[in-house]
Protein backbone atom coordinates (compact mmCIF):
# COMPACT_ATOMS: atom_id res chain seq x y z
CA UNK A 1 0.00 0.00 0.00
CA UNK A 2 1.54 3.11 -1.11
CA UNK A 3 -1.02 5.56 1.08
CA UNK A 4 -2.20 5.45 4.67
CA UNK A 5 -5.89 6.78 4.70
CA UNK A 6 -7.83 7.64 7.14
CA UNK A 7 -11.43 9.54 7.50
CA UNK A 8 -13.76 10.31 9.72
CA UNK A 9 -17.32 8.26 10.25
CA UNK A 10 -19.62 10.71 11.46
CA UNK A 11 -23.73 10.88 11.60
CA UNK A 12 -25.77 12.89 9.25
CA UNK A 13 -29.04 14.07 10.68
CA UNK A 14 -31.61 15.98 7.96
CA UNK A 15 -33.40 18.99 9.06
CA UNK A 16 -37.72 18.51 10.21
CA UNK A 17 -40.11 19.76 7.57
CA UNK A 18 -42.04 22.73 8.68
CA UNK A 19 -45.33 23.24 6.34
CA UNK A 20 -46.30 26.82 6.81
CA UNK A 21 -49.45 28.98 5.81
CA UNK A 22 -50.48 32.38 5.48
CA UNK A 23 -53.78 34.09 5.68
CA UNK A 24 -54.23 37.96 4.41
CA UNK A 25 -56.97 40.01 6.39
CA UNK A 26 -59.57 39.60 3.89
CA UNK A 27 -60.90 35.77 2.99
CA UNK A 28 -58.06 34.90 0.27
CA UNK A 29 -55.45 33.09 1.85
CA UNK A 30 -51.82 31.56 0.43
CA UNK A 31 -51.04 28.13 1.38
CA UNK A 32 -47.17 27.03 0.80
CA UNK A 33 -47.12 23.94 -1.89
CA UNK A 34 -44.05 21.45 -0.89
CA UNK A 35 -44.20 18.98 -3.23
CA UNK A 36 -42.70 15.45 -2.61
CA UNK A 37 -39.85 15.97 -4.36
CA UNK A 38 -39.01 18.75 -2.31
CA UNK A 39 -39.69 16.75 0.79
CA UNK A 40 -36.30 15.26 3.09
CA UNK A 41 -35.59 11.23 3.58
CA UNK A 42 -37.65 10.22 5.85
CA UNK A 43 -40.93 11.64 4.58
CA UNK A 44 -41.82 8.49 2.12
CA UNK A 45 -40.72 5.75 3.90
CA UNK A 46 -41.86 1.82 3.20
CA UNK A 47 -41.04 -1.17 3.74
CA UNK A 48 -39.18 -4.21 1.67
CA UNK A 49 -39.85 -7.76 1.85
CA UNK A 50 -38.86 -8.99 -1.00
CA UNK A 51 -35.34 -9.98 -0.90
CA UNK A 52 -34.96 -11.81 2.79
CA UNK A 53 -36.75 -12.90 5.46
CA UNK A 54 -35.47 -9.66 7.24
CA UNK A 55 -37.63 -6.09 6.13
CA UNK A 56 -36.01 -3.10 4.62
CA UNK A 57 -37.17 0.13 5.93
CA UNK A 58 -36.23 3.18 3.58
CA UNK A 59 -37.27 5.96 1.46
CA UNK A 60 -37.96 4.78 -1.75
CA UNK A 61 -36.84 8.56 -3.31
CA UNK A 62 -33.37 8.24 -2.42
CA UNK A 63 -32.48 4.03 -2.10
CA UNK A 64 -32.58 2.03 -5.37
CA UNK A 65 -34.12 -0.78 -5.31
CA UNK A 66 -30.49 -2.99 -5.85
CA UNK A 67 -28.92 -1.46 -2.86
CA UNK A 68 -32.01 -2.65 -0.77
CA UNK A 69 -31.38 -6.34 -2.31
CA UNK A 70 -27.73 -5.67 -1.06
CA UNK A 71 -28.35 -4.15 2.75
CA UNK A 72 -30.89 -7.14 3.03
CA UNK A 73 -28.31 -10.21 1.84
CA UNK A 74 -25.43 -8.22 4.20
CA UNK A 75 -27.86 -8.64 7.39
CA UNK A 76 -29.17 -11.67 6.73
CA UNK A 77 -25.35 -12.80 6.03
CA UNK A 78 -24.86 -11.69 9.68
CA UNK A 79 -28.04 -13.55 11.02
CA UNK A 80 -27.35 -16.93 9.51
CA UNK A 81 -23.59 -16.71 9.62
CA UNK A 82 -22.73 -17.02 6.11
CA UNK A 83 -19.37 -15.53 5.64
CA UNK A 84 -19.46 -16.11 1.58
CA UNK A 85 -22.51 -14.01 1.70
CA UNK A 86 -20.96 -11.37 3.73
CA UNK A 87 -18.18 -10.80 1.56
CA UNK A 88 -19.87 -10.62 -1.62
CA UNK A 89 -22.46 -8.02 -0.25
CA UNK A 90 -18.98 -5.98 0.63
CA UNK A 91 -16.96 -3.90 -1.63
CA UNK A 92 -13.67 -5.98 -1.92
CA UNK A 93 -11.11 -3.01 -2.61
CA UNK A 94 -12.06 -1.53 0.80
CA UNK A 95 -12.51 -4.41 2.69
CA UNK A 96 -8.78 -6.11 1.49
CA UNK A 97 -7.70 -2.78 2.66
CA UNK A 98 -9.42 -3.20 6.37
CA UNK A 99 -8.12 -6.91 6.12
CA UNK A 100 -4.51 -5.76 5.77
CA UNK A 101 -3.67 -2.79 6.74
CA UNK A 102 -6.60 -1.82 9.50
CA UNK A 103 -6.76 -5.47 11.30
CA UNK A 104 -3.30 -6.42 10.40
CA UNK A 105 -3.82 -9.40 8.82
CA UNK A 106 -5.59 -10.80 12.13
CA UNK A 107 -9.11 -11.09 11.07
CA UNK A 108 -10.73 -13.07 8.15
CA UNK A 109 -14.08 -12.99 7.24
CA UNK A 110 -15.54 -15.65 8.75
CA UNK A 111 -14.08 -14.48 12.71
CA UNK A 112 -16.00 -11.27 11.50
CA UNK A 113 -19.15 -12.81 10.88
CA UNK A 114 -18.64 -15.14 14.10
CA UNK A 115 -17.92 -12.20 16.55
CA UNK A 116 -20.74 -10.06 15.61
CA UNK A 117 -22.99 -12.85 15.63
CA UNK A 118 -21.68 -14.34 19.13
CA UNK A 119 -21.98 -10.30 20.75
CA UNK A 120 -25.15 -10.80 19.96
CA UNK A 121 -25.83 -14.15 21.39
CA UNK A 122 -24.21 -12.98 24.46
CA UNK A 123 -26.60 -9.98 24.66
CA UNK A 124 -29.86 -11.34 23.63
CA UNK A 125 -29.46 -14.93 23.74
CA UNK A 126 -29.45 -17.93 20.90
CA UNK A 127 -31.50 -17.88 18.28
CA UNK A 128 -32.13 -13.92 17.69
CA UNK A 129 -33.64 -12.49 14.67
CA UNK A 130 -34.04 -9.37 13.08
CA UNK A 131 -37.00 -8.12 13.16
CA UNK A 132 -36.38 -4.78 10.86
CA UNK A 133 -33.41 -3.33 9.31
CA UNK A 134 -34.46 1.05 9.06
CA UNK A 135 -32.36 2.80 6.98
CA UNK A 136 -32.87 6.18 8.92
CA UNK A 137 -30.79 8.74 7.48
CA UNK A 138 -29.13 8.78 3.58
CA UNK A 139 -26.62 11.14 2.18
CA UNK A 140 -26.96 10.75 -1.50
CA UNK A 141 -24.90 12.27 -4.35
CA UNK A 142 -27.15 15.19 -4.40
CA UNK A 143 -25.82 16.35 -1.13
CA UNK A 144 -22.97 17.66 0.44
CA UNK A 145 -20.91 15.15 3.23
CA UNK A 146 -17.33 15.84 3.60
CA UNK A 147 -16.89 12.29 4.75
CA UNK A 148 -18.64 10.58 2.44
CA UNK A 149 -16.38 12.70 -0.10
CA UNK A 150 -13.17 11.86 1.60
CA UNK A 151 -13.82 8.55 1.23
CA UNK A 152 -14.48 8.55 -2.58
CA UNK A 153 -11.00 10.41 -2.68
CA UNK A 154 -9.71 7.55 -0.55
CA UNK A 155 -11.33 4.75 -2.63
CA UNK A 156 -9.30 6.35 -5.82
CA UNK A 157 -6.18 6.31 -4.18
CA UNK A 158 -6.97 2.41 -3.33
CA UNK A 159 -7.51 1.38 -6.78
CA UNK A 160 -4.46 3.71 -8.18
CA UNK A 161 -2.37 1.26 -5.48
CA UNK A 162 -4.27 -1.65 -6.64
CA UNK A 163 -3.57 -0.79 -10.22
CA UNK A 164 -7.23 -0.85 -10.80
CA UNK A 165 -7.77 -0.12 -14.74
CA UNK A 166 -11.02 2.54 -15.30
CA UNK A 167 -12.01 2.74 -11.44
CA UNK A 168 -13.36 6.41 -11.97
CA UNK A 169 -15.55 5.46 -15.01
CA UNK A 170 -17.12 2.26 -13.12
CA UNK A 171 -17.08 3.69 -9.79
CA UNK A 172 -20.34 6.24 -9.96
CA UNK A 173 -22.29 6.55 -7.17
CA UNK A 174 -21.44 6.04 -3.48
CA UNK A 175 -24.12 6.44 -0.40
CA UNK A 176 -23.63 7.37 3.04
CA UNK A 177 -26.47 5.46 5.23
CA UNK A 178 -27.46 5.24 8.88
CA UNK A 179 -28.54 2.24 10.00
CA UNK A 180 -30.83 0.92 12.41
CA UNK A 181 -30.87 -2.64 13.83
CA UNK A 182 -34.18 -3.96 15.22
CA UNK A 183 -34.13 -7.47 16.73
CA UNK A 184 -37.43 -9.77 17.66
CA UNK A 185 -39.07 -9.78 20.86
CA UNK A 186 -36.58 -6.68 21.97
CA UNK A 187 -39.59 -4.40 21.72
CA UNK A 188 -40.05 -0.76 19.53
CA UNK A 189 -35.94 0.73 20.00
CA UNK A 190 -33.19 -0.67 17.53
CA UNK A 191 -30.68 -2.30 19.54
CA UNK A 192 -28.13 -0.92 17.84
CA UNK A 193 -27.18 2.05 14.75
CA UNK A 194 -24.47 1.43 12.41
CA UNK A 195 -23.42 4.00 9.74
CA UNK A 196 -22.95 2.11 5.96
CA UNK A 197 -21.75 3.85 2.60
CA UNK A 198 -23.33 2.14 -0.49
CA UNK A 199 -20.57 1.64 -3.88
CA UNK A 200 -21.97 1.28 -6.82
CA UNK A 201 -19.42 0.32 -9.14
CA UNK A 202 -19.38 -1.79 -12.67
CA UNK A 203 -23.41 -1.56 -12.52
CA UNK A 204 -23.57 -3.19 -9.17
CA UNK A 205 -24.23 -2.73 -5.29
CA UNK A 206 -21.80 -3.24 -2.43
CA UNK A 207 -21.41 -2.00 1.09
CA UNK A 208 -18.65 -0.52 3.49
CA UNK A 209 -19.84 -0.88 6.80
CA UNK A 210 -18.76 0.87 10.43
CA UNK A 211 -17.20 -2.36 12.21
CA UNK A 212 -17.23 -0.03 15.58
CA UNK A 213 -21.00 0.89 15.12
CA UNK A 214 -22.23 -2.94 13.84
CA UNK A 215 -23.11 -4.12 16.98
CA UNK A 216 -23.53 -1.29 19.08
CA UNK A 217 -26.47 -2.09 21.84
CA UNK A 218 -28.53 1.02 21.36
CA UNK A 219 -28.84 3.54 24.61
Amino acid sequence: MQKAHRFLLTGVFCAGLLLTSCGGSDSSSSVTVITESDMPYGSTMTVNKQYSNIPIQYDRRFIEEELVETIAKYYHALQENKTEDFAASLFQPYHQYELQILYKGLYTDEAIVDTSHRSLDEVYGTGWKFSMISVDEAVTEENISPDRDALANMLKDLASDEGIENFETDFDKLYEMEVSMYLEDQGSAPVGKSLMYGVHYQDKWYLIYNPSGGTEEAQ
